[in-house]
């Protein structure tokens, strides 16, 4: 599973992540899948989140590392390959970033 591959594979678990995430969670916040990204051999991917509001980051992460295995159970059921890459869930500092960024931004051009 090497270079364009990965690629593909890496956004159908976007996609399956994501419609997990839509299904499984309460509602108090709105978690979205930004981005997967696979190491080489397609054992490992990092599932990048948003969420809003910040203030319910810390339990969306833990509400998804706590379902991890359920996660990927469900993503063994909708993508037929091999080997399917252990999911480690990080909150996406550099959209967060850019959301800050967006923001003030907004502000500077509001106070002219």
């Amino acid at each position: 599973m090497a270079g364009y591959k990965n690629d593909q594979v890496a956004s159908r678990i976007r996609e399956i992540v994501s419609e997990y995430v839509s299904r499984e969670t309460n509602g108090r916040s709105i978690i979205s899948v930004t981005t997967v990204d696979m190491n080489p051999s397609g054992d490992h991917a990092n599932v990048f989140i948003t969420v809003m509001p910040e203030s319910e980051e810390k339990a969306a992460l833990d509400f998804l590392k706590r379902k991890r295995t359920e996660i990927r159970k469900t993503v063994m059921k909708k993508l037929p390959i091999a080997r399917i890459p252990f999911l480690e869930i990080l909150i996406d500092v550099g959209e967060k970033l850019t959301r800050r960024i967006t923001q003030i931004e907004v502000d500077e051009k509001t106070k002219e």
